[in-house]
């Protein structure tokens, strides 16, 4: 087989997952740019070695599997930069309503895959601008965009966070890292009614995935989807999983287990599918209590000399904690926090138990912003942004 056939077989995959490409310009656009002209040296997510890209059949059937693969970096959570799955960053592209002749704006191109099929999607009288942290792979990604002729990419080393002032206004732009808020540089050079896809990261671990419309004030959702991407490099408010276990302050109440109770997500393996299945809970939890955190803790029984991940609320100082893992809730110390995990757990399953993608949220560059009018909504400060989220009925 040779890569158009793999390519189309995985188009044919694309309906076996729920992320489906439906416009043409799209789906032309993977065509016409092949996802293995960017991959060198690369390895699964579930996968510790790596593998150097041959043009033979065993590299294509694994280059053109519907998975993410990682280009650069090592560990599960620490991956520098990663070739995002095909059907869900196409899906995305479709959400974005790439159109011919627009300026277009990627930050955190990467591999410059994406930015490739971009530049095919608006023609040459478009303008696709990448930046991308790593010089190295900057460098790489350059020299495969200009290996396939495409004249309107460009790709530029540097700090994405500060976009690209001589290419603005862009008609679209897209955050392929996962970013805690938005850029300031953003609110100047997205034209109005501009759109751009952003990962919100949640405090949580994990993302909400947002298509934004540039409004008088800020941002405006028109579209929320569930995901993760890498998170944005060295970002100064980054949200990380908080290591705990070799704190004095938690081994000083860890042992005081007050409360334990069976919990099932509903996976068939807890190891693998439980950040999957718990997705929903946690983005609401840290949208209704924005103190809540993802953690690393001792696991327990047999599996105690490893750790586990874990969210919920620690309080250190008060010697308090509730705590939810893969298999169970926690608690700690004194009920206090545990109380409020319970209880945001109780409202997460009263209303349905939404997930990021059922939300709408509000950005605006002012901490004076009103709460939305509707019930079920929340007000988040994010340094000197304002995140507004309401539940969409």
């Amino acid at each position: 087989m040779n890569h158009r056939q793999f390519q189309e077989r995985l188009l044919r995959d694309f309906g076996k997952t729920s992320f489906r490409p439906s416009s043409k310009s799209v789906i032309d656009g993977f065509l016409n740019c092949p996802r293995h002209c960017f991959v060198h040296q690369y390895r699964f997510c579930d996968e510790e070695s790596w593998s150097t890209f041959a043009p033979d059949e065993y590299h294509l059937d694994r280059v053109y599997r519907d998975e993410p693969l990682v280009i650069v970096g090592n560990g599960e959570f620490t991956y520098k930069s990663s070739n995002s799955q095909p059907s869900y960053i196409l899906a995305l592209l479709d959400a974005l309503s790439v159109e011919s002749g627009h300026r277009v704006l990627e930050i955190g191109s990467g591999s410059g895959w994406l930015a490739g099929i971009i530049g095919r999607i608006i023609g040459l009288e478009g303008r696709v601008t990448g930046i991308e942290v790593l010089s190295d792979l900057a460098s790489q990604s350059r020299r495969d965009i200009e290996a396939l002729g495409l004249g309107n990419v460009e790709i530029i080393a540097g700090d994405g966070r500060l976009g690209w002032k001589a290419g603005a206004p862009f008609d679209r732009a897209i955050f392929t890292a996962g970013l805690y808020a938005i850029p300031p540089a953003l609110f100047e050079q997205i034209a109005p009614g501009g759109q751009l896809i952003a990962p919100i990261r949640m405090l949580g671990h994990g993302d909400v995935i947002a298509v934004l419309e540039r409004t008088e004030t800020g941002f405006r959702s028109t579209q929320t989807f569930d995901g993760y991407f890498v998170p944005v490099a060295d970002e100064p408010t980054r949200v990380d999983i908080v290591e705990i276990s070799d704190d004095p302050r938690w081994r000083s109440f860890s042992s005081n287990i007050s409360f334990l109770r069976s919990m099932w997500w509903g996976q068939s393996n807890p190891d693998r599918d439980f950040i999957q299945k718990s997705a929903g809970f946690r983005s609401f939890m840290t949208i209704a209590l924005p103190e809540a955190r993802a953690f690393r803790i001792a696991a327990a029984g047999k599996e105690a000399k490893r750790e586990e991940f874990a969210f919920g609320l620690v309080d250190l100082n008060l010697g308090s904690a509730g705590l939810i893992t893969k298999d169970r809730i926690m608690g700690y110390g004194r009920r206090d926090t545990l109380d409020r995990v319970l209880g945001c757990l109780d409202q997460w399953i009263d209303l349905g138990m939404p997930c990021g993608a059922n939300f709408r949220v509000e950005i605006e560059r002012s901490r004076t912003a009103e709460k939305p009018s509707g019930k079920n909504a929340w007000i988040e400060s994010r340094g000197d942004q304002m995140f507004l989220w309401e539940l969409q009925s």
